[in-house]
């Protein structure tokens, strides 16, 4: 890590830490907007309900082959499941826990995301370098979106004007015009970025660059690189809390998870989470974060879920 001050660990003091094992590694990772379910995909076992309070699993749902990301849409009602081996997206009613649809996609998913208004949910055709425009009252392919290689990770504003996608291989997360499908721009930022996120706020996008180890912090109303934050070995996924004040970032291969105080753009602390990490979300009150877990050579032999539990709004300030 390129930091010259060397980042504090978070005190267990702080945050509680629940680990819950699981029978198949988890590919994706949701929270329901009311915050009493998480979802998860297996790639090999599909589509599971758990319990926020209980932890419980409440229902394991078939859904197509290899699944992996999730969009859930902003009401609640419908999980968008991305089958990252069966070119298709699988459209979930989250109230009778059952498949409704499925959509069928020129190649396989990678990363998604539902607009603001539940109206559209966009996916990433990785091997094609396209975006689908998926119509969430037809489900059905509105239209395709042609982009830069190795679609990633993609997030949507909140007007739902713009998509910010990453470029896996050509370095750089574009610019998209909702309405006509055209490249606002093109913004150069680090190796192999994974995914994106936007700020609730509208104002900063943020994106994990994996080969590069940093995070590039894009301002919104310029769309230019306001900054490059260093973190450490493979930053793979990212959430931000829902008041927008933390960043929280998948140090794959560190086996922890980076927290950045987005007013001074500095990782804050770091948490331990043993294994290998993968893929993270927030709850939408801010008080828990989960992340996928897998095996690794250190000791940890079979994969599961981390929460980690804040215990305080004096312990952080996210919640």
């Amino acid at each position: 890590m390129n930091n010259q001050t060397p980042i504090p660990t978070a005190s267990v003091d702080q945050y509680k830490f629940h680990k819950i094992e699981l029978d198949s590694g988890a590919a994706g990772i949701a929270v329901s907007p009311d915050g009493k379910h998480f979802y998860l995909t297996s790639y090999r076992l599909g589509f599971f309900v758990r319990d926020t309070a209980t932890f419980e699993n409440l229902a394991n749902i078939k859904v197509g082959n290899g699944p992996m990301d999730i969009a859930v849409s902003p009401d609640g009602t419908r999980a968008y499941v991305g089958n990252g081996g069966g070119k298709s997206v699988s459209v979930v009613d989250t109230a009778q826990n059952k498949v409704l649809a499925t959509v069928a996609l020129e190649t396989d998913p990678r990363g998604m995301a539902s607009s603001a208004d539940g109206a559209r949910v966009y996916a990433c055709l990785f091997f094609s370098n396209q975006i689908s425009v998926i119509d969430t009252t037809t489900n059905e392919v509105l239209r395709k979106i042609p982009v830069s290689p190795g679609p990633n990770g993609i997030d949507v504003t909140s007007d739902g004007a713009r998509l910010y996608v990453s470029s896996y291989y050509n370095s750089a997360v574009e610019v998209i015009d909702t309405a006509t499908g055209n490249v606002l721009k093109l913004i150069p930022v680090g190796k192999e970025p994974m995914r994106v996120i936007i700020s609730p706020d509208g104002t900063r996008a943020y994106v994990c660059n994996r080969a590069s180890n940093t995070i590039s912090v894009i301002d919104t109303a310029k769309d230019q690189v306001l900054t490059t934050i260093p973190v450490q070995q493979i930053p793979y996924d990212i959430a931000i809390s829902p008041n927008g004040t933390r960043v929280y970032v998948v140090e794959s291969g560190n086996s922890t998870v980076a927290v950045i105080d987005t007013a001074t753009n500095r990782v804050q602390t770091t948490i331990p989470v043993p294994g290998q990490p993968g893929y993270i979300a927030v709850s939408p009150d801010g008080t828990r974060v989960y992340v996928t877990v897998g095996p690794n050579k250190e000791g940890v032999d079979r994969p599961y879920i981390a929460v980690i539990e804040w215990l305080s709004s004096d312990a952080h300030p996210a919640i």
